[in-house]
């Protein structure tokens, strides 16, 4: 079992800082853990037999760790921070993302490769149920709009619209498109997360509604109206022209450095960035009419995903 100072030992070479992981992944990490050294030659933490030698973030119901893959190659392993009889949510969350993983193969969507379930043994004979997810781990940065003032856009948009409309293709919604699930890699980009995808035309329990925030004006930037009621998402609601919503919302705030919305409002376009979208100069004549064209209120007038990537083509 690792001690709390081999964890912190190990985890002090780590972009991310260990007391932002919670105290169940924390848990996991000492009771399945073990001290080894990666393919460096440094120490590290070894989970079912991947050495652990960054952790890269964390989201609701998981933690993402970079991985030894062999041959100096890379992975990265979600290890999900879920109880599995009590956290429904979380257990439904982590069998999405794998069944939409496993089913997506796009160029432009970092490849999964297994799932995993496991029970950790610790060398003092006990042992704990965990799961994980191991997918491609791709070099490069997250969006923003300081990528784009130098640079044109149209080719990392075009690598965006590619991979969702791969995405809808093979029958899935991803809906959580926005530029944090994204990765550029010079002019390419791949989309990463694949945790709240689910099958089109699906309903399921968790998908119909959901508390969103206390404050609407807080709810993300790139959530489409009509999954929207008030303080609540409802993700049932939310088909292929609401990822077509998210992907105008996020090539608004490359190309502009604004979100689209006015506050509490998403059915608005705000009158700065409408302003930016339509000057010519900042973002191009026909990506500005493309984006305001994807942020249309009603769904039906939103360009479906592969019609985004001819436009782009055209541009």
């Amino acid at each position: 079992m690792v001690t709390d100072g081999d964890l912190n030992n190990c985890a002090a070479k780590w972009r991310f800082p260990l007391n932002r992981l919670s105290d169940s992944l924390r848990g996991l990490l000492r009771q399945g853990g073990k001290v080894g050294t990666s393919e460096a030659g440094t120490a590290c933490l070894i989970l079912d037999g991947h050495p652990l030698t960054d952790c890269l973030g964390r989201g609701a119901y998981a933690a993402v760790f970079a991985v030894d893959a062999g041959k100096g190659g890379k992975q990265a392993l979600k290890l999900f921070d879920v109880d599995f009889s009590t956290d429904e949510p979380g257990v439904q969350s982590l069998i999405r993302e794998a069944a939409a993983g496993m089913t997506c193969r796009s160029e432009y969507v970092a490849r999964y490769e297994r799932l995993m379930f496991y029970r950790l043994q610790g060398e003092d004979a006990s042992s704990v149920a965990a799961s994980y997810l191991l997918r491609e781990l791709v070099d490069g940065q997250t969006p923003t709009h300081r990528h784009f003032d130098q640079m044109d856009p149209r080719p990392v948009f075009h690598c965006m619209a590619r991979g969702l409309a791969d995405i809808h293709d093979m029958g899935l919604v991803h809906r959580d498109i926005k530029p944090e699930n994204a990765i550029v890699t010079g002019t390419t980009a791949k989309w990463l997360d694949l945790g709240q995808a689910r099958i089109f035309g699906r309903q399921t329990a968790e998908g119909r509604t959901r508390p969103a925030t206390a404050r609407p004006s807080r709810v993300p930037p790139t959530v489409p109206p009509e999954a929207l009621r008030g303080d609540r998402l409802e993700y049932g609601a939310w088909e292929r022209p609401g990822d077509v919503f998210s992907l105008g919302a996020t090539f608004c705030r490359l190309a502009t450095g604004l979100w689209p919305c006015e506050p509490g409002d998403h059915r608005v376009v705000s009158p700065e960035a409408q302003k930016r979208l339509s000057d010519p100069e900042q973002v191009g004549e026909d990506i500005g009419k493309l984006v305001l064209d994807m942020l249309r209120a009603s769904r039906p007038d939103r360009p479906p995903a592969g019609q985004v990537v001819r436009r782009l083509a055209q541009t």
